[in-house]
């Protein structure tokens, strides 16, 4: 692994394994982007293509990315009642009212 991240035999030997895992996940990082930036790049070729023919189609029709909808789901909020709104707004004073005693002390 330390090969393909382009890290020699020193390198990889005199870091800690803490260290190396920092340094492979940032690398698994950007190499999961590149891939998926390649994917999205070709699905917007063949919508391009497919839409210029005269074809009524999304890129989500010509190449579903199973990702996409992974990032849609994260960014989902749950419906908030008023009763949980108010709830969390009373906890939210009694926190701040402890907050400013200690403050004061």
């Amino acid at each position: 692994m330390a090969g393909a991240m382009g890290w020699d035999d020193h390198r990889f030997y005199c870091s800690t394994p803490r260290f190396f895992f920092n340094a492979y996940k940032g690398w698994a990082d950007i190499r999961q982007n590149e891939y998926r930036r390649s994917w999205e790049q070709t699905r917007l070729i063949a919508y391009i293509t497919a839409a210029g023919k005269g074809a009524k189609v999304t890129p989500e029709d010509i190449v579903p990315l199973p990702w996409i909808d992974d990032v849609e789901k994260a960014n989902e909020f749950p419906e908030i009642t008023k009763e949980e709104y108010e709830k969390f707004g009373e906890e939210a004073d009694l926190i701040f009212q402890k907050m400013q005693s200690e403050w004061q002390q």
